[in-house]
């Protein structure tokens, strides 16, 4: 069974946060879903982070062991150049969406779970990847 876990990218300080790295930062769970609250010391009420982006863990890592998340930009090198793929949840599974290609392909989502990939970025710092080349 793969491990659960949540990052989430804050709007407002333009940062990523790692469930259970952030020191002023507690993740919970709500009727809702994932709530983030602020528990700085001093503060006498902790406030809700309502401006926070979650992206899940797939529980696959790329060949150099980094941990492959939702929002991940991958990069797959093949025969003709590079395939430049986005981490997505859709119908039910996690998918690679093609941002770029050498070759024209006739899918736009491929099966996820490639050995060969590489996260290079993902959709929130590094916006400029999902432009193609």
């Amino acid at each position: 069974m793969r491990e659960i876990k949540f990052r989430a990218w804050d709007n407002v300080k333009s940062e990523m946060y790692y469930v259970g790295e952030e020191g002023n930062i507690s993740f919970g769970l709500d009727s809702n879903g994932i709530v983030a609250y602020d528990i700085t010391e001093g503060e006498e009420e902790f406030k809700v982070l309502h401006h926070l982006q979650y992206m899940q863990y797939t529980g696959l890592k790329d060949h150099n062991g980094k941990e492959i998340y939702e929002g991940d930009i991958l990069k797959e090198s093949v025969e003709h150049g590079d395939i430049i793929t986005q981490v997505v949840f859709k119908d039910y599974s996690w998918k690679e969406k093609l941002i770029s290609s050498p070759r024209n392909h006739l899918r736009d989502y491929f099966p996820f779970g490639h050995v060969n990939v590489t996260v290079i970025g993902n959709i929130y710092e590094n916006k400029e990847l999902l432009e193609g080349e």
